[in-house]
């Protein structure tokens, strides 16, 4: 239950932020962010091989933290902590829901 309700909040964040994105006017991205940017989408490039089409809708879903509110902001870096506590746990053979 806990999973889904995550996964649904996670969807839902990707989804407000892809939308936002394409309603924000275009403004020049700061070149140490689009590094940044770019190194993520290189690095999902190199582990999910994504055709061009697909990396260019992974870029609005990279930058979803960026149009949170400060509350929505920390409960969204909350649920990445845990799904880190999560995968580290399933790493070392102690998951328990």
């Amino acid at each position: 239950m806990k999973t889904t309700f995550a996964k649904l909040i996670l969807i839902s964040a990707a989804a407000m932020g892809t939308l936002l994105f394409a309603l924000m006017p275009d403004q020049p991205t700061p070149v140490h962010k689009a590094a940044n940017l770019q190194q993520q989408l290189n690095r999902l490039s190199r582990k999910l091989a994504p055709t061009a089409d697909q990396q260019g809708r992974i870029i609005p879903v990279l930058t979803v933290r960026d149009v949170l509110t400060d509350t929505q902001r920390a409960a969204y870096d909350q649920m990445q902590q845990e799904a880190r506590e999560r995968a580290k746990a399933k790493k070392q053979g102690t998951v328990s829901n």
